[in-house]
């Protein structure tokens, strides 16, 4: 059985340096501290994590328990888009923009964030 969490030591990145077709694996632990993600991914692994915590909860689990191994930020960006350029007032039409169009979005993200209450 395998302790958790893993470790990067020299040797494993000996072997990630060494590392040839063919030869044979060696698992490399990756434990990031933050992920980007772009809204066509990032919301729907908001969504499936709390699809799983609510199916986990009406099978008698505590949902609190289906949570990353790691703890990690998640940032999602939306797509980059001009509203408005070449003027003082580009900047704040464009912040006005985006919070409008992703309300609901960023409010269910920040319930997902939030976790199980």
């Amino acid at each position: 059985m395998r302790r958790w969490p893993f470790r990067a030591t020299p040797r494993t990145f000996r072997a990630l340096g060494g590392w040839r077709p063919g030869a044979l694996e060696k698992e490399i632990a990756f434990m990031p501290a933050r992920v980007l993600l772009q809204d066509f991914t990032g919301v729907p692994a908001v969504v499936d994590l709390a699809t799983m915590r609510e199916a986990f909860a009406r099978m008698g689990g505590n949902p609190k328990r289906i949570n990353p191994l790691f703890p990690a930020e998640l940032v999602i960006d939306h797509s980059v888009q001009v509203d408005s350029f070449g003027n003082g007032n580009s900047f704040g039409l464009k912040c006005r923009i985006g919070i409008s169009a992703q309300r609901r979005a960023l409010c269910f993200l920040r319930w997902g964030q939030d976790g199980v209450q």
